[in-house]
């Protein structure tokens, strides 16, 4: 099969998959693995140079643009857990009742590092942890 095809019925079952069961979340995740993560990404090899090369982004929203990070001067005590999933869809988080965070655009690299959370008051979890979860 080849990658246009490969490519095409990935994005296609993640869609048909999207808000289905946890069985569906969880092959999902398998299918950003192989979109995302893999030595070669499926995406580096359908957006090859010399035919149609993109300059791929990803639009998420935070405080910041490394993502969630707690800040002391607030005065506020660090919570335990804390995540900011809504980040990583914008369409959510902008239809929330309270003002919209600042949306950045990012390159794949700095997309995977962006903080959506963390756990235990101090472990980090990044987009690439929970696509490996």
């Amino acid at each position: 099969m080849h990658d246009d095809a490969i490519f095409l019925n990935t994005v296609s079952e993640m869609s048909q998959r999207a808000g289905g069961t946890e069985w569906d979340s969880i092959r999902a995740c398998g299918l950003l693995r192989h979109l995302l993560l893999d030595e070669q990404t499926l995406i580096d090899r359908v957006n090859k140079p010399e035919d149609r090369r993109l300059d791929i982004r990803y639009e998420v929203m935070g405080t910041i643009e490394s993502g969630l990070v707690y800040n002391p001067a607030s005065g506020i005590p660090k919570p335990v857990s804390a995540f900011i999933m809504d980040s990583l869809y914008p369409p959510v988080a902008r239809a929330q009742p309270w003002p919209p965070l600042p949306s950045f655009s990012l390159k794949r690299d700095k997309f995977l590092s962006f903080v959506v959370g963390w756990v235990d008051g101090n472990v980090e979890v990044t987009v690439k942890d929970v696509i490996r979860f």
